[in-house]
């Protein structure tokens, strides 16, 4: 829980605003909200199986970026760039996209009420809600993903996240370069 505070208190305060800064405050603000449904209701094998096949994409995900910001710095050619960025879209179809919803959205949802009865699964509507939400922003965040994919192999720009720039809240900051 100390990760995620963290990263809600660094995206609020911290973190240059991105185009998606509501999308990933709600993501913050639900991953906390079912960590702590976890903790206080024993839904522990829920959080550790969601936990599994969100954080297995991570370790893509910041390949790429650290690709990108050294692209920033030297050029990387797109021989390095592709191979790191190729197991994103895949990670995140297999495992956010497909054994998410099949291993922990339909496990909470149809399976926990049938085995041991609706009146017995407390916060159902809280957290199969939250569940759903959060799987909401992963089809919406591939949905970018796919379109960086498609810029750069239709040659019409690069692995740049299109988060960047003025964002939706009205609280861009501008970066000074040297």
């Amino acid at each position: 829980m100390g990760w995620y505070t963290f990263g809600l208190f660094a995206h609020l305060f911290i973190d240059i605003p991105k185009k998606d800064y509501w999308e990933m405050f709600t993501h913050h603000v639900v991953t906390l909200a079912l960590l702590y449904f976890a903790f206080v209701k024993g839904y522990y094998r829920f959080v550790m199986l969601t936990l599994f096949c969100h954080d297995i994409c991570d370790v893509f995900l910041h390949t790429v970026k650290m690709a990108k910001y050294v692209d920033n710095v030297r050029t990387v050619p797109d021989i390095v760039q592709i191979p790191a960025f190729l197991p994103l879209p895949f990670s995140w179809l297999v495992f956010r996209l497909f054994l998410f919803p099949r291993m922990v959205i339909y496990n909470s949802l149809i399976q926990c009420p049938r085995i041991v009865g609706i009146e017995n699964c407390s916060y159902y509507w809280v957290y199969n809600p939250l569940l759903i939400v959060l799987y909401i922003l992963q089809v919406y965040w591939f949905y970018l993903i796919l379109k960086i994919a498609y810029k750069k192999l239709s040659g019409k720009g690069t692995f740049a996240d299109i988060r960047e720039g003025p964002d939706k809240t009205g609280m861009a900051h501008k970066i000074k370069t040297k």
